[in-house]
């Protein structure tokens, strides 16, 4: 679970690690949200530097490492060995000409929900959706103009949820009316809303709210990863910061530096942002905190596809030496001629625009190795294996899966091996030796 401090007293709230399971001798950040005034004054322990409410340890024997930040703590469960490098994967790119590109009045859209593409007609609202695996379009009636964006889901604050291909929204759903200061969020069963003075969050059956008092920036969208949901605040000397409404409603700052934490999005279980240094992604249940540094745009935020971030990639543009490209943490990047901007981003697909059109990427193939953060299950991480490590046990993953015609591949310590065609909907696979999978298409040419 997601570690909290609930002494009245407490000032250190949360602690996340970047990696749960560290290789000896390899760097681990750790951050202890801060609720109380800055500097921060935290009494680390069991680290090597320390400076208000970050500190880094390098672990020196494998086995478990225990830190301390005033009266929270976290274990590190270190390993004798880890993968080195990571994947890069190309995408081939193609247009979506029926899709407006500028028609919507919100240019956060069009954007993905689940596999769909919502976008504007003539309107300006999201009245459309495309599916990019079938091509299924659907017109909803009315459209939104800011909805949120969930798995084959679209609500607006004052029209509710529309279950994609549902042309309506669902009978019987609660609606919170307007005044709402930006995008909701959702999963398709939950919702989160921003109002001025307060966040809510509750199932969308239910008729009863639950409200966490909060100051949410207007015009900033809402984040869900339930029961957590987040959103951001002006901080004052902090600037702009990521806070959380935990599994009691109270609030709790997720990210408060003096950098601007900004542009929150949720998949799954997990929260992202972005801020001077980089995208950020935090697992609400398990504590950890994956950082990727990058030079981002602050306009379009990032993307999650579960614990897979996508973002603008801006450094060479700010180097004066290239364009905007986009990437995302799992290797896949799609670096063109011009600008790749607004990336949105669900199974092997990465929705985006170039030269005022809607393009989409399909990823070559994409592997989920034993350092995935859904990697699920026991063992030491050893050396050998398909990036210089895997698992002396068997290493399962489980993901929701939006596209027909591939199939699962294993590492087995020599070559890929081909196994079983991959289903779609929620899924599940595994590598009983502990080492990498591969999803293909079945042809071998993405699509």
């Amino acid at each position: 679970m997601l570690l909290l401090v609930t002494a009245a007293s407490a000032a250190v709230l949360v602690i996340a690690a970047s990696d749960l399971r560290p290789a000896v001798g390899q760097p681990v950040r750790l951050t202890a949200s801060w609720s109380g005034p800055l500097p921060a004054e935290i009494a680390w322990r069991g680290v090597d530097t320390a400076l208000g409410a970050e500190a880094r340890v390098v672990p020196r024997a494998a086995g478990p490492l225990l830190v301390h930040a005033d009266d929270a703590t976290i274990t590190l469960d270190v390993q004798p060995a880890g993968n080195a490098g990571a994947p890069q994967v190309q995408a081939d790119a193609r247009s979506l000409p029926a899709v407006e590109a500028a028609s919507c009045r919100d240019d956060r859209y069009p954007a993905l929900a689940g596999a769909w593409v919502a976008w504007c007609s003539t309107t300006g609202r999201v009245d459309r959706a495309t599916h990019l695996g079938t091509r299924a379009e659907v017109s909803l009636s009315a459209g939104a103009t800011a909805p949120g964006l969930g798995p084959d889901a679209v609500l607006a604050a004052d029209l509710g949820l529309w279950r994609l291909p549902e042309a309506t929204p669902v009978p019987d759903q609660t609606r919170v009316g307007t005044g709402s200061v930006g995008p909701p969020a959702t999963d398709g069963t939950h919702g989160v809303f921003a109002w001025a003075n307060r966040v809510e969050a509750f199932a969308l059956t239910e008729r009863q709210r639950e409200q966490t008092e909060a100051a949410p920036l207007p015009g900033y969208p809402t984040a869900l990863a339930w029961p957590f949901a987040a959103w951001v605040e002006s901080g004052g000397e902090t600037g702009e910061d990521v806070w959380m409404r935990d599994t009691t409603s109270a609030r709790i700052p997720l990210a408060r530096t003096i950098r601007n934490e900004r542009l929150v999005v949720g998949s799954g279980r997990w929260l992202a942002w972005v801020d001077e240094a980089g995208v950020y992604v935090q697992d609400t249940t398990r504590g950890e905190r994956r950082a990727y540094p990058a030079s981002t745009g602050f306009v379009f935020g990032p993307s999650l596809w579960g614990p897979v971030a996508c973002w603008e990639d801006r450094a060479a543009l700010r180097d004066g030496t290239g364009d905007i490209d986009v990437r995302c943490s799992d290797g896949v990047t799609v670096a063109r001629p011009g600008h790749q901007r607004a990336p949105s981003r669900w199974g092997p697909w990465l929705l985006f625009r170039e030269a005022g059109q809607m393009m989409v990427a399909t990823a070559a193939e994409l592997v989920f190795d034993d350092d995935d953060p859904r990697a699920e299950g026991g063992g030491n991480t050893v050396a050998g294996g398909w990036r210089g490590a895997h698992r002396d046990a068997p290493v399962a993953w489980s993901f929701d899966w939006p596209a027909a015609g591939w199939r699962v591949e294993r590492w087995d310590g020599a070559a890929w091996v081909p196994g079983e065609a991959l289903a779609v909907g929620p899924v599940t696979v595994s590598n009983p030796s502990g080492d990498a999978v591969r999803l293909r298409p079945v042809d071998g040419a993405a699509r």
